[in-house]
């Protein structure tokens, strides 16, 4: 008997765990996210970063480096104006500011390099327990960085060789990539194309418009669909990663406030590798790429802008107009981006692969996204704290539940077992 009130108290606690659970998986969309800051956002594992930057004894500084130029051997260049002062190779890099200099330029590999600034005090690179002043004019970047396969996004379908010879065509013939164009090149030629056979054709998409991107592009082409900027969005990050550049999903939505709303869109971000930075996209909105004074724009530096009124020459679009692109100022050529860009908005950055664990076609598949252990897409927002426990307590719930679920069919099991052993013995 005592078994038995043991065994419904341990099925009530697991009750309680699977409600626990479904309360976070299905009302706390926090509990999906990765809570990432700017720079994690935007620097990648292919990049040259520093991670580190601190003070060592004998008042020398060491500094850590990541990325794909990194090495276990790496060959630094220390330099005072144009003055080299100093040369090493090392894992990392150990060096002594000189009282006579105070702003260097590092090189690495012969390859990336970087300034810092170092302020002496009274003449002295140290005093006592004085630290000196830092100025590194680069992100000291903490923290396990994604890489640019990690956002880049792909599609759960598997396409025909009737569907690949098409896409293969539009690639070669009708967009003319050639694998030897920088992305910048690659991004402005299927910009160009997709936006020259839609000008007419924006709106809402019919109810029979199918699930992957390429399929959709055929159907706005031959005239059964509309499309907006979700459709827009996928289809361009298709043709993107055909062509080899990286290329990910961003929606920018806030929630409900009195039954009000300040956007909801869907767009891109393109890596170009030539530049090391993210660029934004926005084909609904026709702007290939956006600019301040000639630097490409990710989607937070815009929305930043925009909250300075005024003209600024030096902010600008290439916006597609009479058949072709040309540069305009931003206010100009974007219809909505002061209300996508609300300072109340938050910013949703889908992994590359939010389509393939959140479609389930078979009950395998729901397995494994019920198991799914990292996080679906990352949340910015510069007017939101959000909460980062759900994402934790969504998973503690989850793989206890399905621990406590083994061992409920395991105890039930035997329980059931020794009721029949002692009818039989009776």
């Amino acid at each position: 008997m005592f078994a038995h009130k043991k065994f419904l108290l341990f099925t009530g606690l697991l009750v309680l765990l699977a409600l626990l659970n479904f309360l976070f998986r299905k009302k706390m969309h926090f509990a999906y996210a990765d809570l990432l800051s700017y720079n994690s956002l935007y620097a990648v594992k292919e990049q040259f970063n520093i991670t580190y930057l601190g003070r060592l004894k004998r008042d020398s500084i060491l500094m850590r480096f990541s990325g794909e130029n990194n090495s276990s051997q790496n060959d630094f260049q220390v330099f005072c104006g144009d003055k080299k002062i100093a040369e090493t190779r090392a894992p990392d890099l150990r060096m002594r500011p000189f009282p006579t200099c105070n702003r260097y330029k590092i090189r690495v590999n012969n390859k990336d390099s970087f300034d810092i600034q170092i302020e002496m005090l009274n003449g002295e690179i140290f005093h006592g327990d004085t630290f000196p002043w830092f100025s590194l004019f680069q992100p000291i970047v903490r923290g396990r960085l994604r890489s640019t396969a990690d956002w880049t996004w792909k599609e759960d379908w598997d396409p025909s060789a009737e569907d690949k010879g098409f896409a293969e065509r539009i690639l070669r013939d009708s967009m003319q990539i050639r694998q030897d164009q920088t992305a910048r090149e690659k991004v402005i030629r299927i910009a160009r194309y997709l936006l020259s056979r839609t000008v007419k054709k924006r709106g809402p998409p019919a109810d029979i418009m199918p699930a992957s991107p390429l399929a959709q592009w055929r159907y706005v082409l031959s005239g059964r669909s509309l499309l907006q900027c979700g459709n827009y969005a996928r289809i361009f990050a298709y043709f993107s990663y055909k062509a080899g550049v990286p290329c990910r999903l961003i929606q920018c939505t806030t929630a409900p406030v009195d039954g009000l709303v300040n956007g909801d869109h869907v767009y891109n971000e393109v890596y170009l590798a030539e530049e090391g930075l993210w660029a934004y996209v926005d084909l609904m909105d026709a702007n290939v790429f956006v600019r301040k004074n000639g630097r490409f724009l990710n989607m937070i530096d815009i929305q930043r802008l925009l909250r300075y009124d005024g003209p600024d020459p030096g902010f600008t679009a290439l916006h597609y107009r009479d058949d072709s692109l040309v540069e305009l100022p931003y206010r100009e050529a974007s219809v909505w981006g002061k209300d996508y860009f609300n300072p109340n908005n938050e910013f949703c950055f889908y992994y590359g692969n939010y389509s393939s664990i959140t479609l389930s076609r078979t009950p395998w598949d729901k397995i494994v996204h019920f198991l799914y252990p990292k996080p679906y897409y990352a949340l910015y927002s510069d007017n939101m704290d959000f909460p980062g426990f759900p994402f934790y307590i969504r998973l503690v719930t989850q793989f206890a539940f399905v621990a406590g679920l083994a061992v409920w069919l395991l105890w039930g099991g035997l329980q059931v077992f020794q009721i029949c052993f002692r009818r039989q013995g009776k």
